[in-house]
């Protein structure tokens, strides 16, 4: 009988004695007894075993081929084995769990395909299912900063220290990216969990402190009065390297206070240029309610000129692609440009180069300050005339709107920027008499 084989080196020369037709040598280990491999007349692989008893019954548990599988990787098989079978558990049958198990479980792929299934699918908190931009928004989150890490992984093998690798890499690019995307890892990890793929959501405890994505604290930038008559002389002169479609999706956004996204898409179907009101349909808006926006000269001018340069359904149709809408980034684009943030180093002879910088969404902020501060409009009635969401309270106690109100300060706040644009003095209340602007030309 041959001794106990120590060496790989001896499994590697190990050959079937002559005569017989299978043979069995015992291999040593300090993590018990059993072990063996096994060679075959007619095969080149050799067979790891484990001889066990459980029930005073005899069986053999194959392991796995030599050298797939090596002499280490066998004793810590082998080890993990004769625990199972300590504690009375045939290893050959909890494998076969453990192999259903492993083929059964998800990928971190069909874990964020699934999981966004039942995302378009589930009311939010208001009752409504999320819109098709929202789910955009995290499509394409998952595309450019999730999707190469983590997509070919099982969700039972991502640990907390790998999202917190990948997240802290996306929030070197963008902070409130980084944070959107833990908050997407959250809800796909909690369902995977939900549905008994994993026992714990190795998401669940990591902060946007942890990857450095703590959110910004709150932004204060408008414009004064000064500034928007700057900006406005700017989006005036036609020789500006910015098409006119652009400096009057920028202009709209000032006379408006509307979203980027609701004047860059907004349809000439959502328009009345009789009665002067644009409606924007629920399923364009944040909140998912239908709203109204009373249109004052300055943006009947606007929609005027945007006649002759739209021949598609949208008003402020892409000078690049026709029949489509503009893009959304064309205007955020086009205004770092006249602020000179192209280069490393801002370019102080840019159009709006020596202006405290501000972004495309600061004239939504520029214009509801203005409402407030020159018009005589309260918070709450500024908050409503952007679209914002009425505290729960407020809604469900008053149900007036003072539309009449808003079409007063709409028509006001467009008569001063007319005067602005006009070059006239800044005043902190704009004139009753109208003086119409000659915008740039194409």
């Amino acid at each position: 009988m041959r001794k106990a084989i120590t060496t790989s080196k001896e499994i590697a020369a190990l050959r079937l004695d002559e005569g017989r037709n299978v043979q069995r040598v015992r291999v040593h280990t300090p993590m018990g007894h059993g072990l063996f491999i096994e060679v075959r007349k007619g095969r080149n692989q050799k067979v790891w075993l484990y001889r066990f008893s459980i029930a005073n019954k005899s069986a053999d548990y194959r392991m796995g081929e030599y050298p797939a599988i090596s002499l280490k990787k066998a004793r810590e098989l082998h080890a993990d084995a004769v625990q199972l079978v300590k504690k009375g558990i045939d290893p050959r049958t909890y494998r076969a769990a453990e192999v259903a198990k492993n083929t059964q479980a998800w990928t971190m792929r069909e874990a964020y395909q699934r999981w966004m299934k039942h995302f378009a699918s589930s009311p939010t908190r208001t009752g409504r299912l999320p819109t098709e931009r929202t789910i955009k928004q995290r499509e394409r989150r998952w595309a450019l900063h999730l999707e190469k890490e983590l997509a070919a992984m099982r969700v039972q093998d991502v640990t907390r220290a790998k999202l917190i690798e990948v997240l802290s890499d996306a929030a070197t690019k963008a902070r409130e990216e980084a944070r959107q995307c833990l908050i997407m890892l959250k809800g796909i990890f909690a369902y995977a969990e939900d549905l008994e793929q994993i026992e714990e959501s190795p998401a669940a405890s990591i902060t946007p402190a942890k990857i450095k994505a703590r959110p910004s604290p709150p932004k204060d930038r408008h414009l004064s009065l000064e500034e928007l008559k700057e900006l406005l002389e700017v989006l005036n002169d036609s020789t500006s390297r910015t098409s006119l479609t652009v400096r009057n999706v920028m202009r709209m956004l000032i006379s408006t206070g509307a979203r980027r996204s609701e004047v860059s898409q907004m349809q000439w179907s959502e328009v009345d240029l009789e009665s002067g009101i644009w409606t924007l349909p629920a399923d364009r808006t944040k909140t998912r309610q239908q709203r109204r926006v009373s249109l004052s000269s300055f943006s009947l001018g606007i929609l005027k000129q945007q006649q002759q340069l739209s021949r598609s359904a949208f008003v402020f149709e892409s000078p690049d692609v026709p029949g489509q809408a503009i893009g959304l980034d064309a205007p955020t684009q086009s205004l770092n440009r006249l602020q000179g943030r192209k280069q490393k180093e801002r370019d102080a002879s840019a159009p709006l180069g020596k202006m405290n910088l501000f972004s495309i969404h600061d004239l939504r902020r520029t214009a509801t300050t203005a409402w407030t501060e020159h018009l005589g409009a309260d918070k709450l009635l500024a908050d409503v005339m952007i679209g914002h969401a009425e505290p729960k309270l407020i809604a469900t106690y008053n149900r007036a709107d003072r539309w009449p109100l808003q079409v007063r300060i709409w028509e006001r706040w467009g008569e001063l920027l007319i005067s602005l644009s006009a070059e006239q003095k800044v005043d902190s209340a704009p004139s009753d008499n109208v003086v119409y602007v000659q915008f740039g030309k194409p």
